[in-house]
């Protein structure tokens, strides 16, 4: 009887079934952080579960099994991982790849309360996390092989700053890169920090970089284009900022940058190899696609009156979604709206679904400059999330989305 058993043998307590998840389990305990008092007296913390010990337990489980061969000299010139890229083929780090771990964080906050009520904000959480660059990218994904590192409320972070909640995160990492860790059987990996993903205002807050998007005069943490040449010329692009630049910057707190990231204290990391990625969620499908694809709808629908909201949506709804789409339906178009609704991959499978589900009811397809628009838009999605690419398709890449960005301009020059 398996319930009699949990309840009068090794899992009879608390701690009994502590115990077993231990030592069955490669369980980490967390660690709590005193990060101090804050301005009402209370005494705060942050909960850190440590990195390496983590790291460890991924070792000793069964995640070799799903190891990343990186000894193959990519001179097929295609795109298939982070492992193709110049940031991890000029890192000193990964010279011995099947013995180099590249750890790949991703912060994030998040609201444990109804985040439209009086409560907003007040119960925010910002969490970290980590997974292995080494793993195959289908495995990646997968929520097993990505653990919690951190967490911490977001008042408490910016009221404590990043030296208290992320200093044992930053010793560990640092006790990575020089000490490693040591297996049963004598192998030691050592690593670092490939990447930290996030969204813009996350990654800015890690890097130093200024988080006032919409005022700021130097917004972008890749290049130094004020916004003024923005404006006039979407296309234009500045020096690329680097290490060297960078420090030049944090000396003068100026071209965006405010402070020194902590990150940088990390021998083979800085926030300007680029280590802090664009996310493809955000800024792809929560921005562009979603806000975009409003416009163009709404077009085609008020102005070229090719089919209505009520067709669009009834069809959105009834139409037979199969595999993972089935999962992530698109949302229905709300009248007039500035952006859809829908989450990142909604979103996705919305743009790829958009000329099945509605393509019969256009007329003259290629007389309409919006409906061109949204079929240039699809293909430089497939192209973006494409599995592998080659370094010609990304110099096509650029081509396409510079005329997507010349069209559109011309098409709605007040959008």
């Amino acid at each position: 009887d398996l319930f009699r058993k949990c309840n009068t043998q090794t899992l009879k307590t608390d701690q009994r079934r502590k115990n077993v998840f231990k030592r069955s389990f490669h369980y980490v305990e967390p660690k709590p952080i005193c990060l101090g008092q804050n301005e009402s007296g209370k005494e705060c913390f942050a909960q850190y579960i440590p990195v390496k010990q983590t790291v460890a337990s991924l070792l000793q489980s069964n995640v070799l099994e799903h190891w990343h061969s990186n000894t193959n000299v990519n001179s097929e010139q295609v795109l298939r991982d982070v492992w193709d890229g110049t940031n991890i083929e000029n890192n000193t780090m990964f010279e011995a790849k099947n013995s180099s771990l590249g750890l790949i964080l991703y912060q994030e906050a998040f609201e444990v309360v109804n985040p439209l009520g009086s409560g907003k904000k007040k119960h925010k959480v910002l969490a970290v996390y980590a997974t292995l660059a080494n793993i195959l990218p289908h495995n990646r994904s997968n929520i097993d092989y990505m653990q919690l590192v951190l967490l911490c409320k977001e008042q408490d972070f910016k009221y404590f700053g990043q030296d208290l909640v992320f200093g044992s995160l930053i010793k560990d990492l640092k006790d990575l890169e020089t000490s490693g860790i040591t297996m049963p059987d004598g192998k030691t990996f050592k690593g670092t920090v490939c990447a930290i993903a996030g969204d813009n205002l996350g990654s800015h807050c890690i890097g130093g970089f200024t988080e006032n998007f919409s005022k700021s005069l130097h917004f972008c943490r890749y290049c130094e284009i004020d916004r003024k040449t923005f404006l006039e010329d979407p296309l234009a692009k500045g020096q690329e900022r680097t290490e060297n630049s960078y420090q030049e910057h944090v000396q003068t707190q100026s071209v965006g940058v405010k402070f020194d990231s902590l990150f940088n204290e990390l021998t083979y990391f800085h926030v300007c190899q680029p280590g802090l990625p664009p996310c493809l969620g955000h800024d792809l499908f929560e921005g562009i696609v979603s806000f975009d694809l409003a416009i163009y709808i709404k077009h085609l629908v008020m102005v070229e009156k090719h089919f209505t909201y009520l067709d669009l949506n009834r069809r959105i709804t009834q139409f037979k979604y199969l595999g993972s789409d089935a999962g992530n339906k698109p949302c229905e178009v709300n009248p007039g709206v500035e952006k859809l609704s829908g989450h990142a991959v909604q979103n996705w499978c919305f743009l790829r679904m958009l000329p099945v589900l509605i393509g019969d009811k256009m007329v003259n397809t290629v007389d309409s400059e919006v409906w061109q628009l949204i079929l240039q838009l699809r293909e430089i999605v497939d192209l973006i999330t494409a599995p592998a690419i080659s370094t010609g398709q990304v110099a096509y890449l650029g081509v396409l989305i510079e005329e997507y960005l010349d069209s559109r301009r011309q098409t709605f020059p007040y959008h």
